[in-house]
């Protein structure tokens, strides 16, 4: 970067997350690694709910199930922050933080541990 560049929010030592999911064929569960902080929201960007520092898992990681408008079935025991969509597609916005100025450790444990499934 320097003072000629045009950027919204630009840097060098910030990681971002960006997803989007699709619902229509029911819940899924995002297991968000430790050290995020985020958020997911609908489609018309409506708050559903924080992960990471600001969520229930505050900072150390956990497992998250997303539940389309008007779910009715079973849910499993435990273990999972249960989020409710008002639309059939979300989106995850989040990001990590360097470790000693080096994205490879933040890159790995988003690699290891980030994970998406029904």
């Amino acid at each position: 970067m320097d003072a000629k560049s045009v950027f919204l929010t630009a840097n060098a030592d910030t990681y971002y997350l960006w997803g989007y999911f699709d619902l229509t064929n029911g819940p899924l569960v995002i297991e968000i690694p430790p050290g995020m902080l985020g958020i997911f929201d609908d489609m018309w960007w409506q708050w559903i709910g924080d992960f990471g520092f600001p969520g229930p898992d505050r900072g150390e990681g956990g497992k998250y199930l997303l539940l389309p408008p008007g779910y009715k079935g079973d849910l499993p025991e435990g273990g999972y922050v249960v989020y409710s969509s008002k639309t059939y597609h979300a989106s995850l916005l989040g990001r990590a933080f360097l470790e000693n100025n080096d994205p490879k450790p933040v890159d790995q444990n988003i690699k290891k541990n980030l994970k998406v499934y029904p």
